[in-house]
């Protein structure tokens, strides 16, 4: 392991361990236990809040501090699990495919059913259902988010009186879809003149 840290995913903080040398492992197998070890090590730390949690009677703020982080924890624990956040459901599910760019597969899948690419998809290459289902749950996902996370800063900026910081994600979301489109359109390879 070359890296570990926090990370800010979906207005979440996650704890992260990169594991890119995972492909260095000679089978699936083997990374899937790797990849296992997080989410098995997560786990095992919710042994001690446990018993705690239980050995605590009655009611008091550490009885409520532990309730509330083997909640937390365990709602950490399962977002790990999700396919769509590039954790260890993400690392498991790209293993058990044979894919390692999975998201970039899927997404590249879904434009080319889109109607304008309909024309550049080979008319012997079906589409591969199992690749657009995983990217429109993938966008799915991520809109839902991003558009609680918008709904959560508006209803904040009018609760705590300051309504003129609500279009504010707007307006930077807005900005970095613009840059993006640029950097796209100039990454785009230039046609030759015949």
């Amino acid at each position: 392991v070359n890296d570990m840290g926090l990370m800010l995913r979906y207005l979440m903080l996650f704890p992260y361990c990169k594991l890119d040398d995972l492909v260095v492992l000679p089978d699936a197998r083997a990374r899937k236990v790797v990849v296992l070890a997080g989410v098995t090590a997560n786990l095992l730390l919710l042994l001690p809040l446990g018993v705690l949690d239980a050995c605590l009677g009655g009611a008091g703020f550490l009885k409520q501090l532990c309730a509330w982080m083997l909640v937390f924890y365990n709602l950490s624990v399962l977002f790990n699990l999700l396919p769509f956040l590039r954790f260890d459901g993400y690392m498991l599910l790209s293993i058990a495919r044979g894919r390692p760019e999975l998201k970039e597969e899927a997404f590249k899948e879904l434009r080319l059913m889109l109607p304008r690419a309909r024309r550049v998809r080979p008319r012997a290459a079906p589409a591969n259902w199992p690749l657009l289902a995983y990217g429109l749950g993938y966008a799915l996902v991520t809109a839902a988010a991003v558009g609680w996370a918008l709904f959560r800063w508006v209803r904040w900026s009018v609760d705590t009186g300051l309504p003129w910081l609500a279009p504010a994600p707007l307006l930077l979301v807005l900005a970095l879809s613009l840059k993006a489109g640029k950097a796209r359109a100039a990454a785009r390879p230039v046609p030759a003149n015949p």
